[in-house]
C-alpha cells in the first residue's frame, strides 16, 4: 500500500495531485493499493471537490490527532511536513517513509518497484 499524506491547504500537495492519473495507472499495474490520508479538519468541505477534481480513486481517510502524532514521531520532527508518501508491504510493514514524489517521474516509480522487489 502507498499512502499519500496531503491536505487541501498544502499547495505542494495539490501540485502532486496533478500526477494522479499516471500514479493510478502505475499502481494498478503493480497491484499496489493507494490510501489518501488527508490532514484537513474532518469538517473541511474542500476535500470532496478536490478529490473529484483530480479523480482521486482509492481509499480516503482523514488523519486523527493520534495518526498525526505517530507520523511526527516517525519523522522525529516538531511538525509533519507534507506531501509525504509512505510505502508498506502486504503484511503492513513500512518499506519506505521517505519516498520521492510523483513529480519526480520515473525516479518515483522505480523507487516503488525496487522496494517491492526486496
Amino acid at each position: 500500500m502507498l499512502i499519500d499524506c496531503w491536505a487541501t491547504w498544502c499547495s505542494p500537495c495539490i501540485a502532486e495531485l496533478r500526477h494522479s492519473k499516471e500514479l493510478h495507472r502505475f499502481l494498478d499495474s503493480a497491484k499496489v493499493n493507494l490510501l489518501y490520508l488527508s490532514f484537513d479538519a474532518p469538517t473541511n468541505r474542500k476535500i470532496l471537490p478536490t478529490v473529484q477534481k483530480y479523480n482521486l480513486n482509492g481509499l480516503h481517510y482523514v488523519a486523527s490527532d493520534g495518526i498525526t502524532q505517530s507520523l511526527i514521531k516517525l519523522y522525529q520532527s516538531e511538525t509533519l511536513e507534507i506531501p509525504k508518501f509512505l510505502l508498506f508491504d502486504s503484511q503492513g510493514n513500512l518499506l519506505n517513509a521517505n519516498m520521492k514524489l510523483p513529480s519526480s517521474g520515473n525516479q518515483f516509480y522505480q523507487q516503488i518497484s525496487n522496494e517491492l522487489k526486496k
